[in-house]
């Protein structure tokens, strides 16, 4: 099972998106964030775990590589 997160451009200029640092042992299975983020413009990332010998809980980082700093701003949990 996956997990989404959506990307919100909360401020007032463009964000220029630069790809993605993903924790091992995940993958994006799905993303639909374009090129360039407009303000309030929103997009999805969603994390699944890749299979491994362990079906116990596991933690994951996403990382989005943007023009903006910090980049934690950028998200909000859905």
């Amino acid at each position: 099972q996956g997990h989404t997160f959506t990307l919100t451009n909360i401020g007032d200029s463009d964000v220029e998106m630069g790809g993605w640092g993903i924790s091992t042992g995940f993958e994006i299975s799905s993303e639909d964030c374009p090129a360039t983020l407009e303000p309030n413009q929103q997009c999805a990332v969603t994390l699944v775990p890749t299979p491994n010998d362990d079906p116990g809980a596991r933690s994951a980082t996403l990382t989005a590589f943007s023009s903006i700093r910090p980049p934690e701003k950028l998200f909000n949990p859905i």
